[in-house]
């Protein structure tokens, strides 16, 4: 599913923006779905809301949202697996930004984020492109979000992501 539109400028106001819009549209969404669906039925009313709330209008580049994009992931220069990203949003030339969808009845957790993360190292092939991500969770009890951004290199966010599941490990032995 592919829509464009034109959007933005000041960057950082941008990206603000976004994730007020996303935020908006996800509370939207649960308001009119309520709890207990599929993680793909959020992802397809997100996507129309985020298109009624004019996600087009804040800035003055293009925008492109699609769904379900495969992102490769390589070890030693060759492909070795595939993820899909929910919610690829991209900002003109120069930003991308991947919204994560998660349904169940607990909360966001470390294995969310790395996925985020994961992501956003995966399509950051170029330094000059800004990633950012938001993770959003439809639970019984309403939604919750985090959000990041990296203007980091690649192997930096992966190695952020290691060391972060080394502390979840440490933490999982002692208990």
């Amino acid at each position: 599913m592919d829509m464009t539109g034109d959007v933005g400028n000041n960057a950082q106001h941008n990206r603000m923006r976004l994730t007020e819009i996303i935020q908006a549209a996800a509370e939207r969404v649960y308001q009119l779905l309520g709890s207990g669906l599929n993680e793909s039925v959020y992802q397809k009313a997100l996507v129309i809301e985020m298109m009624d709330l004019n996600l087009a209008k804040i800035t003055d580049s293009r925008v492109l949202i699609q769904t379900e994009v495969p992102v490769p992931y390589t070890y030693k220069g060759s492909v070795v697996g595939h993820g899909r990203i929910d919610i690829l949003i991209t900002i003109g030339t120069s930003s991308l930004f991947v919204v994560e969808v998660k349904a169940r009845k607990n909360q966001l957790n470390v294995s969310d984020q790395e996925q985020l993360l994961q992501y956003i190292a995966a399509l950051m092939t170029d330094r000059k492109v800004h990633t950012g991500g938001m993770l959003i969770l439809f639970t019984s009890n309403g939604i919750q979000t985090a959000r990041t951004e990296h203007d980091r290199q690649p192997e930096d966010i992966v190695r952020q992501s290691a060391l972060s599941m080394g502390r979840q490990e440490e933490t999982t032995k002692e208990k």
